[in-house]
Protein backbone atom coordinates (compact mmCIF):
# COMPACT_ATOMS: atom_id res chain seq x y z
CA UNK A 1 0.00 0.00 0.00
CA UNK A 2 1.66 3.25 -0.84
CA UNK A 3 1.91 5.73 1.43
CA UNK A 4 -0.17 9.47 1.35
CA UNK A 5 1.95 12.03 -0.35
CA UNK A 6 2.80 14.89 1.91
CA UNK A 7 1.27 18.26 0.90
CA UNK A 8 3.91 20.70 -0.24
CA UNK A 9 4.13 23.62 1.83
CA UNK A 10 3.92 27.17 0.30
CA UNK A 11 4.71 30.56 1.79
CA UNK A 12 2.64 33.97 0.10
CA UNK A 13 3.91 37.50 0.34
CA UNK A 14 1.05 39.73 0.04
CA UNK A 15 2.53 43.34 -0.99
CA UNK A 16 -0.09 46.33 -0.95
CA UNK A 17 0.85 49.64 -2.23
CA UNK A 18 -1.01 52.11 0.17
CA UNK A 19 0.69 55.55 -1.37
CA UNK A 20 2.18 56.54 -4.81
CA UNK A 21 5.88 57.27 -5.26
CA UNK A 22 5.99 60.26 -2.86
CA UNK A 23 8.34 64.10 -3.51
CA UNK A 24 11.88 63.92 -3.27
CA UNK A 25 12.27 60.64 -4.49
CA UNK A 26 10.54 58.96 -1.97
CA UNK A 27 9.71 55.68 -2.57
CA UNK A 28 5.91 54.62 -1.91
CA UNK A 29 4.67 53.18 1.48
CA UNK A 30 3.84 49.89 0.45
CA UNK A 31 2.55 47.23 3.19
CA UNK A 32 3.98 43.92 3.16
CA UNK A 33 2.36 40.94 4.53
CA UNK A 34 3.72 37.00 4.69
CA UNK A 35 1.24 34.60 5.25
CA UNK A 36 3.19 31.48 6.28
CA UNK A 37 1.84 27.73 6.41
CA UNK A 38 -0.52 26.60 9.61
CA UNK A 39 2.45 25.42 11.83
CA UNK A 40 1.80 22.09 13.53
CA UNK A 41 0.79 21.42 16.44
CA UNK A 42 3.57 21.02 19.34
CA UNK A 43 3.26 19.28 22.63
CA UNK A 44 6.29 20.74 24.25
CA UNK A 45 6.07 24.61 23.24
CA UNK A 46 9.22 26.54 23.75
CA UNK A 47 9.89 28.22 26.94
CA UNK A 48 10.35 31.72 25.39
CA UNK A 49 6.91 31.27 23.33
CA UNK A 50 5.23 30.57 27.00
CA UNK A 51 6.63 33.34 28.64
CA UNK A 52 5.63 36.15 25.86
CA UNK A 53 1.93 33.99 26.16
CA UNK A 54 1.72 34.69 29.52
CA UNK A 55 2.86 38.38 29.33
CA UNK A 56 0.03 38.84 26.53
CA UNK A 57 -2.28 37.19 28.75
CA UNK A 58 -1.24 39.59 31.86
CA UNK A 59 -0.96 42.50 29.51
CA UNK A 60 -4.88 41.70 28.01
CA UNK A 61 -6.15 41.10 31.55
CA UNK A 62 -4.59 44.95 32.54
CA UNK A 63 -7.43 46.17 29.91
CA UNK A 64 -10.42 44.33 31.69
CA UNK A 65 -9.54 46.40 35.39
CA UNK A 66 -11.56 49.37 36.31
CA UNK A 67 -10.32 52.69 34.20
CA UNK A 68 -9.33 54.51 37.46
CA UNK A 69 -6.82 51.61 38.10
CA UNK A 70 -3.00 52.35 37.10
CA UNK A 71 -3.49 48.89 35.18
CA UNK A 72 -6.45 50.18 32.87
CA UNK A 73 -4.07 53.80 32.96
CA UNK A 74 -0.90 51.51 31.75
CA UNK A 75 -2.85 49.62 29.55
CA UNK A 76 -4.13 52.67 27.52
CA UNK A 77 -1.09 54.61 27.31
CA UNK A 78 0.82 50.77 25.75
CA UNK A 79 -2.02 50.71 23.41
CA UNK A 80 -1.52 54.44 22.52
CA UNK A 81 2.05 53.87 22.34
CA UNK A 82 1.86 50.84 19.88
CA UNK A 83 -0.07 52.61 17.44
CA UNK A 84 2.87 54.61 16.90
CA UNK A 85 4.87 51.79 16.05
CA UNK A 86 5.69 51.65 12.05
CA UNK A 87 3.32 49.03 10.57
CA UNK A 88 6.49 48.37 8.40
CA UNK A 89 7.96 46.84 11.86
CA UNK A 90 5.11 45.35 12.90
CA UNK A 91 4.78 43.38 9.44
CA UNK A 92 8.18 42.16 10.01
CA UNK A 93 7.99 41.32 13.77
CA UNK A 94 4.94 39.22 12.80
CA UNK A 95 6.93 36.38 10.51
CA UNK A 96 6.90 33.26 11.21
CA UNK A 97 10.45 32.41 10.47
CA UNK A 98 10.33 28.94 10.97
CA UNK A 99 9.28 27.84 7.39
CA UNK A 100 12.37 27.39 5.41
CA UNK A 101 13.64 25.13 2.33
CA UNK A 102 15.94 22.46 3.88
CA UNK A 103 14.51 23.00 7.21
CA UNK A 104 15.97 20.73 9.59
CA UNK A 105 12.01 19.37 10.94
CA UNK A 106 10.36 18.39 7.62
CA UNK A 107 7.16 19.86 8.96
CA UNK A 108 8.89 23.12 8.52
CA UNK A 109 10.23 22.09 5.15
CA UNK A 110 9.13 24.97 2.12
CA UNK A 111 9.16 22.65 -1.19
CA UNK A 112 8.11 25.09 -3.56
CA UNK A 113 8.84 29.07 -4.32
CA UNK A 114 6.93 32.10 -1.85
CA UNK A 115 4.41 34.04 -4.09
CA UNK A 116 5.38 37.23 -4.05
CA UNK A 117 1.86 38.57 -5.15
CA UNK A 118 1.08 41.97 -5.79
CA UNK A 119 -1.29 44.66 -8.30
CA UNK A 120 0.31 45.51 -12.14
CA UNK A 121 -0.06 49.28 -11.10
CA UNK A 122 3.11 48.26 -8.31
CA UNK A 123 5.98 48.38 -11.16
CA UNK A 124 9.42 46.88 -10.32
CA UNK A 125 8.12 45.37 -7.36
CA UNK A 126 10.54 42.60 -6.51
CA UNK A 127 13.06 44.95 -6.77
CA UNK A 128 11.08 47.75 -4.53
CA UNK A 129 10.96 44.81 -2.20
CA UNK A 130 14.28 44.13 -1.91
CA UNK A 131 15.50 47.28 -1.63
CA UNK A 132 13.14 47.75 1.50
CA UNK A 133 14.67 44.46 3.54
CA UNK A 134 18.09 45.88 2.90
CA UNK A 135 16.62 49.07 4.37
CA UNK A 136 15.01 47.84 6.96
CA UNK A 137 17.48 44.66 8.30
CA UNK A 138 20.50 47.01 9.55
CA UNK A 139 17.66 49.59 10.72
CA UNK A 140 16.40 47.09 12.96
CA UNK A 141 19.45 45.67 14.08
CA UNK A 142 20.79 48.82 15.27
CA UNK A 143 17.64 49.90 16.86
CA UNK A 144 17.62 46.49 18.97
CA UNK A 145 20.88 46.98 20.03
CA UNK A 146 20.04 50.56 21.47
CA UNK A 147 17.08 49.40 23.15
CA UNK A 148 18.57 46.65 24.78
CA UNK A 149 21.33 49.32 26.04
CA UNK A 150 18.63 50.79 28.37
CA UNK A 151 17.77 47.28 30.50
CA UNK A 152 21.12 47.52 32.90
CA UNK A 153 20.24 50.98 33.18
CA UNK A 154 16.23 50.40 33.83
CA UNK A 155 16.96 47.27 35.81
CA UNK A 156 17.55 48.72 39.40
CA UNK A 157 14.20 50.31 39.58
CA UNK A 158 12.81 47.10 40.13
CA UNK A 159 14.16 46.81 43.50
CA UNK A 160 11.46 49.75 44.47
CA UNK A 161 8.51 47.60 46.07
CA UNK A 162 4.88 48.55 44.54
CA UNK A 163 6.23 50.57 41.86
CA UNK A 164 6.07 48.49 39.06
CA UNK A 165 9.43 49.19 36.69
CA UNK A 166 7.43 50.58 33.57
CA UNK A 167 10.68 51.38 31.97
CA UNK A 168 12.68 48.36 31.64
CA UNK A 169 9.48 46.76 30.78
CA UNK A 170 9.38 49.36 27.74
CA UNK A 171 12.94 49.01 27.06
CA UNK A 172 12.45 45.41 27.25
CA UNK A 173 9.50 45.03 24.56
CA UNK A 174 11.38 47.86 22.30
CA UNK A 175 14.15 45.40 22.02
CA UNK A 176 12.18 42.46 21.74
CA UNK A 177 10.20 43.98 18.84
CA UNK A 178 13.11 45.12 16.82
CA UNK A 179 14.63 42.05 17.17
CA UNK A 180 12.01 40.29 16.12
CA UNK A 181 11.86 42.73 13.12
CA UNK A 182 15.17 42.20 12.23
CA UNK A 183 14.91 38.23 12.17
CA UNK A 184 12.34 38.55 9.61
CA UNK A 185 13.96 40.75 7.53
CA UNK A 186 16.97 38.48 7.52
CA UNK A 187 14.82 35.89 6.88
CA UNK A 188 13.32 36.92 3.89
CA UNK A 189 16.49 38.72 2.62
CA UNK A 190 17.86 34.85 2.66
CA UNK A 191 15.00 33.64 0.52
CA UNK A 192 15.23 36.33 -1.79
CA UNK A 193 19.33 35.56 -2.27
CA UNK A 194 18.04 31.72 -2.92
CA UNK A 195 15.89 33.00 -5.25
CA UNK A 196 13.11 30.97 -3.55
CA UNK A 197 10.70 34.11 -4.09
CA UNK A 198 8.43 34.20 -7.74
CA UNK A 199 6.57 37.55 -8.20
CA UNK A 200 2.95 37.36 -9.11
CA UNK A 201 0.66 39.58 -10.94
CA UNK A 202 -3.16 38.76 -9.67
CA UNK A 203 -6.54 40.15 -11.20
CA UNK A 204 -8.15 40.10 -8.28
CA UNK A 205 -5.97 43.40 -6.49
CA UNK A 206 -6.35 44.89 -10.17
CA UNK A 207 -9.51 45.16 -9.69
CA UNK A 208 -9.62 46.36 -6.37
CA UNK A 209 -7.09 48.93 -7.18
CA UNK A 210 -8.39 50.41 -10.19
CA UNK A 211 -11.57 50.76 -8.68
CA UNK A 212 -10.17 52.44 -5.49
CA UNK A 213 -8.48 54.99 -7.52
CA UNK A 214 -11.37 56.16 -9.52
CA UNK A 215 -13.48 56.71 -6.25
CA UNK A 216 -10.07 58.47 -4.48
CA UNK A 217 -9.68 60.65 -8.05
CA UNK A 218 -13.69 61.52 -8.14
CA UNK A 219 -13.58 62.41 -4.09
CA UNK A 220 -10.33 64.87 -4.40
CA UNK A 221 -11.61 66.32 -7.44
CA UNK A 222 -14.91 67.29 -5.29
CA UNK A 223 -13.10 68.36 -2.75
CA UNK A 224 -11.70 70.84 -4.32
CA UNK A 225 -15.10 72.13 -5.47
CA UNK A 226 -16.31 72.17 -2.22
CA UNK A 227 -13.71 73.98 -0.54
CA UNK A 228 -14.57 76.96 -3.03
CA UNK A 229 -18.06 76.96 -1.51
CA UNK A 230 -20.06 77.53 1.43
CA UNK A 231 -19.16 74.11 3.75
CA UNK A 232 -22.09 75.14 6.60
CA UNK A 233 -24.27 72.65 5.75
CA UNK A 234 -23.93 69.38 8.17
CA UNK A 235 -23.27 65.86 5.86
CA UNK A 236 -22.50 62.53 6.67
CA UNK A 237 -18.72 61.96 7.14
CA UNK A 238 -17.26 60.51 3.89
CA UNK A 239 -15.22 57.29 4.41
CA UNK A 240 -12.23 59.11 2.86
CA UNK A 241 -10.38 62.00 4.78
CA UNK A 242 -10.66 64.75 2.08
CA UNK A 243 -9.67 67.43 4.44
CA UNK A 244 -6.35 67.71 2.36
CA UNK A 245 -7.09 66.79 -1.42
CA UNK A 246 -3.08 66.61 -2.21
CA UNK A 247 -2.73 63.76 0.00
CA UNK A 248 -6.00 61.64 -0.87
CA UNK A 249 -4.47 62.09 -4.22
CA UNK A 250 -1.40 60.45 -3.17
CA UNK A 251 -3.57 57.59 -1.85
CA UNK A 252 -4.41 54.14 -3.45
CA UNK A 253 -6.23 52.55 -0.72
CA UNK A 254 -8.93 53.17 0.77
CA UNK A 255 -9.83 51.74 4.41
CA UNK A 256 -13.17 50.75 2.63
CA UNK A 257 -11.30 48.39 0.51
CA UNK A 258 -9.96 46.11 3.54
CA UNK A 259 -12.56 43.77 3.55
CA UNK A 260 -12.43 42.71 0.19
CA UNK A 261 -8.88 42.39 0.31
CA UNK A 262 -9.15 40.51 3.60
CA UNK A 263 -11.96 38.34 2.42
CA UNK A 264 -10.16 37.19 -1.19
CA UNK A 265 -6.57 36.41 0.75
CA UNK A 266 -8.08 34.92 4.16
CA UNK A 267 -6.72 37.77 6.27
CA UNK A 268 -7.15 37.69 10.03
CA UNK A 269 -8.72 40.14 12.02
CA UNK A 270 -5.39 41.23 13.34
CA UNK A 271 -4.01 41.60 10.05
CA UNK A 272 -6.98 43.39 8.49
CA UNK A 273 -6.80 46.12 11.70
CA UNK A 274 -3.15 46.55 10.97
CA UNK A 275 -3.27 47.25 7.23
CA UNK A 276 -5.84 50.10 8.47
CA UNK A 277 -3.80 51.55 11.04
CA UNK A 278 -1.17 51.35 8.31
CA UNK A 279 -3.36 53.46 5.88
CA UNK A 280 -3.72 55.34 8.55
CA UNK A 281 -0.12 55.94 9.61
CA UNK A 282 0.23 56.47 5.46
CA UNK A 283 -1.81 59.32 5.82
CA UNK A 284 0.10 61.08 8.56
CA UNK A 285 3.36 60.74 6.90
CA UNK A 286 2.09 62.72 3.72
CA UNK A 287 0.73 65.32 5.76
CA UNK A 288 4.13 65.58 7.82
CA UNK A 289 5.94 65.55 4.08
CA UNK A 290 3.15 68.13 2.99
CA UNK A 291 3.89 70.65 5.70
CA UNK A 292 7.74 70.06 5.47
CA UNK A 293 7.38 70.76 1.69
Amino acid sequence: MSATPVKKQGLRILALPLTKPRKNGRPALVFYHVQSPPEPPSKNPHMFRKAMDKAMTTWTSFGKEDKSSWKFKLYAWGERVADRVEFEETCLKAINTSFKPGAEKPEFNLEVKAQFVHPALFKDALDAYKAHLQEREPYHKRYFYLWSLGLPVTAPIGLAPIIPNVPFYFCAWRAWSHWKAWGGATYLNQLLTQDFVEPTIDSTLDSIYETSSSVITTSSNLSVTDSKTDNTTSEKPSPIDTSIPEVEAQMLLRSTDVPAIASSFNLSSATSAELLRALEQSRMRLKKELKQG
